[in-house]
């Protein structure tokens, strides 16, 4: 079995770097780990992600295809290897504008009760939810938090998932909005996870918004159970180990506006049986 380990350089590129048994490789001691950096594989339908210290275990079989880390250009290795190089993106210009916190509007509300529940299945995913800009926000409107409702039951003390945003590109996913990941800690059973942007004075664009979340691939979110426990109490059977992480929806019955990202991109779709979209509660202020 061989290990695989990514660390950051602090630089102007990404340094990662492997390890076979116990030999580690670091060129700089200024150098930190890369969580949940994702990784897909050549002719895999699923993707994994490095650890939370930076790791990351291949199987037999796994060749590299991509790594991706946000804020950083996409690698395509040529084989395995125990080093790998990627260079970092332009960061974006800071907005010259101060948040005056003056005006505070809640978009969207929390349904505790709702009966839809949903979560990723064997294969890990990215799904987002489109959010509109209305007249009557601040002509600065920060955004300040954004929350979600999730549940697991497991023995892990805590599930994370990724926060991205992504820009409005004609109705439909289009670039990352900001070179920053957000990862949400959930703790077991029903939560409440309020992601905190207030520091990072990012803008509710006009265009609207789509907010995503990407479901983490590594040992410590996989449920091997030939059942899986509903929020609502029911139990479903399993033919396959599923992520251990559910996230809530809501029923609508106007157009959803919900993507999920597949190998050949983005696609909308209905996620459950009903016309559904993710119970997304955002605080923005000006």
């Amino acid at each position: 079995m061989k290990k695989l380990f990514l660390l950051l350089l602090l630089s102007s590129s990404l340094m990662l770097f492997g390890q076979e048994d116990s030999d580690v490789s670091i060129h700089s001691n200024t150098t930190m780990p890369i969580p949940y950096a994702k990784v897909t594989f050549e002719g895999k339908a699923y993707y994994k992600n490095t650890d939370e210290k930076g790791r990351l275990e291949l199987e037999k079989g796994e060749k590299i295809l991509r790594i991706r880390a946000t804020g950083f250009e996409d690698f395509f290795p040529e084989k395995n290897q125990k080093e790998y190089i990627l260079t970092a993106k332009k960061p974006i210009e800071s907005k010259d504008v101060i948040p005056k916190n003056k005006i505070k509007i809640i978009i969207g509300k929390l349904y505790k009760k709702t009966n839809l529940y949903g979560g990723a299945t064997d294969a890990a995913s990215t799904q987002v939810q489109y959010i509109s800009y209305k007249n009557n926000y601040p002509e600065t409107a920060f955004i300040k938090s954004i929350s979600f409702l999730s549940f697991f039951s497991t023995k892990e003390k805590k599930q994370p998932i990724i926060l991205r945003l992504y820009k409005n590109d004609n109705g439909q996913p289009g670039e990352l909005y900001g070179t920053t990941d957000f990862i949400a800690v959930c703790k077991p059973g029903r939560s409440i996870n309020k992601v905190d942007l207030s520091k990072s004075n990012i803008i509710f664009p006009k265009e609207g918004l789509f907010i995503g979340l990407e479901w983490i691939n590594i040992p410590a979110t996989v449920l091997k159970s030939d059942y899986m426990k509903n929020i609502d109490g029911s139990s479903t059977r399993l033919k396959q180990s599923i992520l251990n992480l559910a996230i809530a929806y809501e029923s609508t019955d106007e157009d959803n506006n919900f993507w999920i990202l597949f190998d050949n991109g983005w696609k909308k779709s209905k996620p459950l049986s009903k016309l559904s979209k993710i119970n997304f509660e955002i605080v923005i202020s000006d």
